[in-house]
């Protein structure tokens, strides 16, 4: 009895892909049909069924077609076998990574700013991401103690996510000042900074803004990242600079 063949359509609906995808795989030479009828059409057989599970299968696995393509060209089962542990890690890695963005979602949620802007928002992103490397650069130069107080790992959950909220708020304010073109020296836009070195005096020792201070500059300037743009970056240094200059013995 001869076997069942089928046509692109047909075929494409009982292995659940599309007919693009077919046409595709055939002219990438991953799933090429061995007859065709009398008008030319593609016919897919058993072989072609076979082949198209263990495609389906590996794509489930997570590889991609080149590395499919290229495993379906074993023959030794350690060889493929080596390649499936390898492939178990790597998807081990990928679901820390994605475990690990939820989180940092999660935490961007926990501070209920809906209407946050977006260049803040990224930014704030951008540093709960890379604080575990943070926190490894910065504990070359400080002590225990002052990273606690820094990253705010001595508060409850709670009480740090009041801590970020307000200084995201004032981010926010921040900004709006410098679109509306208020300059780091004027009394609005050193309000904020005096509202957020209160938070500072409260949140870190004496000791710890000792430690900040003698941070050398170069050191700084090797180890700070840019979350904003240029102009933003300049506007917040600036502001800083004359908020402790005019508060010099003030500040702790």
């Amino acid at each position: 009895m001869e076997d069942k063949h089928y046509k692109t359509k047909a075929f494409a609906k009982l292995t659940g892909v599309t007919e693009r995808t077919l046409r595709y795989y055939d002219k990438i030479n991953l799933l090429k049909v061995s007859r065709f009828d009398e008008q030319g059409h593609r016919l897919y057989g058993p072989n072609e069924m076979y082949r198209m599970q263990r495609i389906l299968t590996l794509k489930y696995l997570g590889y991609s077609l080149t590395d499919i393509k290229e495993l379906l060209t074993l023959t030794k089962k350690d060889t493929f076998h080596d390649t499936l542990l390898r492939q178990k890690e790597m998807l081990q890695k990928k679901q820390e990574e994605i475990e690990y963005v939820i989180q940092t979602i999660e935490r961007v949620e926990a501070l209920g700013e809906n209407n946050i802007d977006h260049d803040i928002l990224l930014a704030l992103i951008h540093s709960f991401q890379h604080e575990q490397y943070h926190k490894e650069m910065f504990s070359k130069y400080f002590t225990e103690t002052t990273m606690q107080q820094a990253f705010l790992d001595d508060k409850q959950d709670e009480e740090k996510q009041a801590i970020e909220q307000k200084f995201i708020s004032y981010l926010k304010e921040l900004k709006e000042l410098q679109s509306n073109d208020y300059q780091p020296a004027d009394k609005e836009v050193q309000q904020i900074f005096s509202h957020m070195f209160a938070v500072f005096n409260d949140i870190l020792t004496p000791q710890a803004f000792e430690e900040i201070a003698n941070f050398q500059d170069e050191e700084k300037q090797n180890l700070m990242l840019s979350y904003f743009s240029p102009e933003f970056e300049a506007f917040i240094a600036q502001g800083f600079e004359i908020y402790e200059k005019e508060n010099e013995g003030v500040i702790k």
